[in-house]
């Protein structure tokens, strides 16, 4: 129910947070790949999950972008636009 509310929001793209509270964000974004409403919505994972293995294993759970924290703009305004030239 809570992803179904916020999707409704979504218009080009979706930033979810892999170590969220209450969900886990791997667990948040296969509900999201799972709805047909919500399936081609360009997921991009942010997490301070940044070792070596983390954005394959990340990026096989459905995401389509992969930002590390620490963060810089940069990078994150480069996958932004990446993401919503797809779609």
């Amino acid at each position: 129910m809570f992803l179904e509310q916020r999707c409704e929001r979504f218009r080009g793209f979706c930033v979810v947070h892999i170590q969220l509270p209450g969900i886990d964000g791997l667990e948040a974004i296969a509900l999201l790949k799972r709805d047909e409403a919500t399936r081609a919505l360009p997921v991009i994972a942010l997490t301070a999950l940044a070792m070596k293995g983390d954005e394959e294993r990340i990026r096989a759970a459905g995401c389509d972008g992969y930002i590390a924290k620490p963060m810089r703009y940069k990078d994150v305004l480069a996958t932004i636009a990446t993401q919503l030239a797809r779609t």
